[in-house]
């Protein structure tokens, strides 16, 4: 091969090592986050979600959708349950790694962090749900739902819930490729997941809400968010 080529080759070679690196560096799990194996390791999850009544058509389904916040007090989900919607939200649905919702680049920003209260056999505390392991990691162990309904100005309609899907965004992910309109390609993909996530809550027949509102640092420092990581909605589950 001329030394012409040969260069050319070395040079593409390396721009697709680098490419490589860039995405296994974009889409890990924010470094500085406590979490791990700090409570007994990874939990895996199912494969094929149980989701019960979801094959109930999509029609159906967004006339069913709704905002509640009249939780019964002292109410459980399974885990099952709870499975079928972090699928919902961020499930590989490929081989290829693409998820159930759409993502610029598909470069995947979103974060996951699950606020256990009343979920089946689940230790209460706090869980990061790896999509592409399908499966969680255990954080902070103890039931911070009342501190969390506090950090959102007192909503304490959200204490008698059975848990917390909480949306975070890495917008860094995105920015190094879209520059500033990496934040609305964030923002964007978070109200994707979300409705997936309040769809599967009617499919499943759970009462579902929403909350936009809530102090960024407290929550920020109850869920021990990575640096470059920011909540940007709260989904409380219950019945």
């Amino acid at each position: 091969m001329p030394l012409k080529k040969r260069l050319a080759f070395a040079a593409g070679l390396a721009g697709v090592l680098v490419m490589a690196g860039l995405w296994m560096t974009t889409i890990r799990t924010p470094s500085s986050a406590p979490w791990q194996t700090s409570r007994g390791g990874f939990i895996s999850l199912s494969i094929s979600p149980a989701v019960g009544s979801a094959a109930v058509g999509l029609t159906d389904l967004l006339k069913q959708r709704r905002t509640k916040r009249d939780f019964t007090p002292g109410c459980w989900i399974t885990f099952e349950e709870m499975n079928g919607l972090l699928w919902a939200a961020q499930g590989i649905t490929s081989p290829d790694g693409f998820r159930t919702a759409p993502s610029a680049g598909a470069l995947y920003p979103l974060e996951l962090v699950i606020m256990s209260g009343n979920i089946g056999s689940l230790t209460p505390g706090l869980y990061r749900y790896h999509p592409g392991e399908n499966r969680l990691s255990p954080g902070v162990a103890g039931d911070l739902r009342g501190p969390v309904a506090e950090a959102a100005y007192g909503q304490s309609w959200m204490a008698e819930c059975a848990a917390v899907i909480v949306v975070c965004g890495v917008v860094d992910r995105v920015s190094r490729k879209y520059g500033s309109r990496g934040e609305r390609y964030t923002l964007i993909e978070a109200g994707h997941a979300g409705q997936n996530i309040m769809l599967m809550a009617a499919a499943l027949g759970l009462k579902c809400g929403i909350v936009g509102a809530f102090d960024d640092e407290r929550l920020h420092h109850l869920l021990g968010l990575a640096p470059d990581e920011r909540a940007i909605t709260l989904f409380p589950i219950g019945r």
